[in-house]
């Protein structure tokens, strides 16, 4: 039952070491932190292919924890792992590979817009339903991209930084956790930390899902836009498939 899980690869997701720099100046420990990241995911590849997370060539790799239950069965991406989930919202809820679609749809379409992204040709249904599948139901356009990119962020306390015009102010952030932190032991197959985080969010403000406009919601692997599509309240459990069919 815990608020504030800061442990494992990811802290509460990638936004972890934003919150934590948060609570860092509010209890007056800084005035300004910089958080960033930095992935070169496309340069590690190069010519080839990696072969999985806790693979390596010519070496070997004692699985521990939950590796112990997916690598020795050739589970070594996070693909096999939360097409799992996947697969059990298509079960639960009837959800379908064409819905799961407009993920990657509505994501080249977005990125057609903008001239810095690495992919813009349009992408159609018949291009996403002939694609290889990776790890059922998810093809090749439900799978994260290798890329190389930076990100950065100051989080300053609000008296510091009174006119800046592009400063964002946070009005609640979310970091509970209400079951096992683990890929393979989460208590219901058809959501992920998503429900929790988001669930003690909205306890500590008085927004609701409505005074939202917009909902920049992480699609690394398709199926993640669905479990916060439900989670955060924009359509009810297990309908996120119909929510998003039709663009």
């Amino acid at each position: 039952e815990l608020n504030w899980f800061t442990g494992g690869l990811e802290l509460p997701g990638q936004l972890g070491s934003i919150v934590n720099a948060a609570m860092a100046v509010a209890s007056g420990l800084c005035r300004h932190v910089l958080c960033f990241r930095t992935v070169w995911e496309s340069t590690a590849q190069g010519g080839g292919r990696r072969q999985g997370i806790g693979v390596s060539r010519g070496s070997s790799y004692r699985a521990s924890g939950q590796q112990q239950w997916t690598l020795p069965f050739g589970a070594a991406s996070a693909a096999n792992w939360i097409a799992l989930m996947a697969q059990r919202h298509f079960h639960e809820y009837g959800t379908t590979r064409e819905q799961l679609a407009w993920i990657a749809l509505n994501g080249r379409r977005h990125a057609g817009l903008n001239p810095a992204a690495i992919y813009r040709e349009p992408l159609t249904m018949e291009d996403y339903m002939a694609a290889r599948m990776i790890s059922t139901p998810f093809c090749l356009y439900d799978c994260d991209v290798p890329v190389d990119a930076s990100t950065a962020i100051i989080v300053s306390s609000a008296e510091t930084a009174p006119d800046l015009p592009h400063a964002v102010q946070m009005e609640a952030v979310g970091t509970a956790i209400r079951g096992r932190p683990s890929w393979d032991q989460w208590d219901d197959l058809t959501t992920m930390a998503a429900r929790d985080a988001a669930a003690q969010m909205w306890s500590r403000t008085d927004m609701v899902a409505g005074d939202v406009d917009v909902a920049e919601l992480y699609d690394g692997f398709s199926f993640i836009t669905f479990a916060w599509l439900e989670a955060l309240g924009f359509c009810d459990k297990g309908q996120a498939g119909p929510f998003v069919e039709g663009g």
